[in-house]
């Protein structure tokens, strides 16, 4: 397959592997929550389908993550035994694609869609960016040292400048005093054109605190160039913007020029994709049919 650069910024849980390691989610439970984001159902009676997550959060228990999470969690962690006991019509169709999933997640924690797509990719040329809110870059690194040992993953994380209300990419390891902020999406896109390979921690904290309600802006930065011949990408399962509450997990910003302006996820030209779980987890060429 023939490709133009690419930089790609992965997210961890739900789109290159399984879990929710950071939440102690075990693989069971973990299944379950992300098959409750993907099976629609008509679960309110004159009502378009919507998702299990989607019904928990919108109709069962709305409101702010901070007040809520235990209780949709009990519900998104027992979502397939809770099909199965009340022999909804939906567990004929559920069960036997639980099943699989834990057949096969069990050989590894990342997707077979991963393995292929970072087997194209690995070469000179290209830029990966693996980001995450929660604590399991790690694995990640273990992986590259392990399978990848070419690949020399550069560190960094966002943190927040108290009282500014802004993000700093703080580079991590020998490099650790070079920063760029978010004042400056292009100072940031630099640094990330400046090594093939990046481990970043994003700032949940920024996101989730009260002001900023998981919204967009918030969010994991996304510099991109519009005026590029390099394809950018962010493959997130979070990414889908909710309308009713505006959370999204990603903040696209456009960069023409010297220029830069936040932008929209369905005005990214396809840039930012909601990376479905199921498709990921199943479908060998997943990641590999979208660099084209």
């Amino acid at each position: 397959m023939s490709i133009k650069p690419l930089t790609i910024h992965f997210d961890l849980n739900g789109t290159i592997m399984f879990g929710d390691l950071a939440s102690g989610r075990d693989l069971e439970q973990s299944v379950n929550y992300f098959i409750s984001k993907e099976i629609h159902h008509n679960w309110i009676e004159g009502k378009p389908p919507l998702s299990y997550f989607d019904f928990v959060h919108n109709h069962l228990y709305p409101g702010p993550p901070s007040e809520q999470k235990m209780n949709r969690d009990l519900l998104f962690n027992r979502f397939v035994p809770w099909l199965i006991e009340t022999k909804h019509p939906l567990s004929e169709e559920v069960k036997p694609l639980y099943e699989r999933l834990i057949t096969n997640l069990k050989e590894s924690i990342f997707f077979p869609s991963f393995f292929k797509a970072l087997d194209l990719i690995n070469k000179k040329g290209h830029t990966i960016i693996f980001r995450t809110f929660g604590t399991d870059l790690e694995h990640v690194e273990k992986l590259i040292q392990t399978k990848y040992p070419s690949m020399s993953p550069q560190k960094a994380r966002f943190i927040e400048i108290e009282g500014e209300e802004e993000l700093t990419l703080e580079l991590l390891g020998e490099d650790k005093k070079a920063s760029a902020s978010l004042k400056d999406p292009k100072a940031i896109l630099d640094l990330f054109d400046s090594h093939p390979y990046w481990l970043v921690q994003d700032c949940y904290p920024f996101w989730h605190k009260k002001g900023h309600d998981e919204k967009g802006l918030y969010g994991k930065p996304f510099p991109y160039r519009s005026d590029s011949s390099r394809n950018y990408l962010f493959f997130d399962d979070n990414a889908e913007k909710n309308p009713q509450t505006e959370r999204t997990i990603v903040n696209p910003i456009e960069i023409t020029g010297s220029e830069s302006k936040p932008v929209n996820i369905p005005d990214t030209e396809g840039r930012v994709i909601k990376a479905r779980f199921l498709e990921a987890a199943l479908n060998p060429d997943y990641f590999c049919s979208q660099f084209e």
